[in-house]
């Protein structure tokens, strides 16, 4: 997904992964940061998404619904 209205979020920025038990979270080289939670993760590990998570990309929030 291509987020236009945002320059500080690169296009390859973080990936969101479908398994049998969940979504989940990685961050793949973003130069601002993915934060879940208000907390700033590691790239390259996965982290589980559940319903009302916030996910910040640079400096906009997504809820996760």
């Amino acid at each position: 997904v291509v987020i236009p209205f945002s320059k500080t979020i690169g296009r390859r920025h973080c990936k969101i992964t479908r398994k049998p038990e969940g979504y989940y979270l990685s961050d793949i080289g973003s130069s601002n940061g993915t934060y879940l939670n208000n907390t700033r993760i590691k790239q390259g590990e996965e982290y589980r998404l559940r319903k009302g998570d916030m996910i910040r990309l640079a400096d906009n929030d997504f809820r996760v619904v």
